[in-house]
């Protein structure tokens, strides 16, 4: 079967945005200013169609693994101030995924410093041009909240960016945003214009998806699905499994058989817009909860 590969991407990115307003309450829209950034200058160092769609994807998810990592704390398993475990679990996942070119490292040190200060103490020049844009974009934004500032606020970004070469940015990523930062860059992440900035980032991208790549595809979307309820987990994942099997003994053409597949493993998408006050109620729900 073929996947249009940039709605796909787009498709998990919009769940991830919805996932983190209720629980982290991020802004919306963080992943898309990131993303854009990230195509912004990595065009403006000179990548190529393929290194941009993949460093472009890997922005827009960069926070894929965000459902994983709470599970994990809520369950106790782990007390990770540094945030490993959510850089290691983001790379595992888009790993799994079929990019045009390489994405080693892109997720998995997007949290590093050019100080050497990061999770993995990574420094300047050690860790992929990738994971140095996605990281500037991720945390300039967390900072600034870059959907909200008004133009006359440029000259205060760029200069927080001049001031933390060096120790959280690196020269190039901190070069490639200084010079794309400007007053129309700035306008093209506000408001009703980022989904506009953010669909021009991504191209349409088509590809072939094998049986492999396809179970690797409903795992990544069954993580985001079911972790997000500690009484869900791996749901997604078993009942697509289970339909896989039926799809086979009815005799089911392959292509008719992933689609299948892949339609158990989302079924409960919707779950994403429930708040997990409800989701996790230990008694009945009230009419109001119904109807949510």
């Amino acid at each position: 079967m073929t996947i249009r590969m940039d709605k796909l991407i787009k498709a998990i990115a919009t769940a991830l945005e919805i996932i983190e307003r209720e629980l982290l309450g991020v802004t919306t829209n963080h992943g898309k200013r990131v993303a854009s950034l990230c195509a912004a200058m990595g065009r403006s160092l000179g990548m190529g169609r393929d290194e941009l769609l993949s460093l472009t994807s890997c922005a827009l998810l960069h926070d894929n693994a965000l459902t994983e990592y709470i599970y994990a704390e809520r369950q106790s398993q782990c007390h990770d101030p540094m945030m490993k475990l959510h850089c290691e679990y983001g790379q595992r996942n888009v790993d799994a995924l079929l990019f045009p070119a390489d994405i080693s490292g892109f997720i998995l040190y997007h949290h590093e410093r050019a100080d050497g200060k990061g999770p993995y103490c990574k420094r300047e020049g050690e860790a992929p041009l990738g994971a140095e844009l996605i990281s500037i974009a991720d945390s300039l934004d967390a900072y600034y909240h870059l959907e909200q500032l008004q133009e006359e606020q440029l000259p205060e970004v760029l200069a927080f960016i001049h001031k933390r070469i060096g120790t959280h940015y690196t020269a190039r990523s901190a070069g490639a945003m200084l010079h794309i930062l400007d007053p129309a860059m700035f306008m093209a992440l506000h408001g009703a214009s980022i989904d506009a900035t953010a669909d021009q980032a991504i191209p349409p991208w088509n590809i072939p998806i094998g049986e492999q790549a396809l179970m690797n595809l409903v795992e990544l979307s069954s993580r985001i699905i079911d972790y997000k309820s500690l009484f869900t987990r791996r749901h997604s994942t078993q009942i697509a499994r289970k339909t896989w099997l039926m799809g086979g003994y009815y005799g089911l053409e392959p292509a008719a058989r992933a689609e299948l597949y892949l339609a158990a493993a989302l079924h409960d998408l919707g779950k994403l817009a429930t708040p997990v006050s409800i989701l996790e109620k230990p008694g009945p729900l009230d009419q109001e909860e119904f109807h949510i």
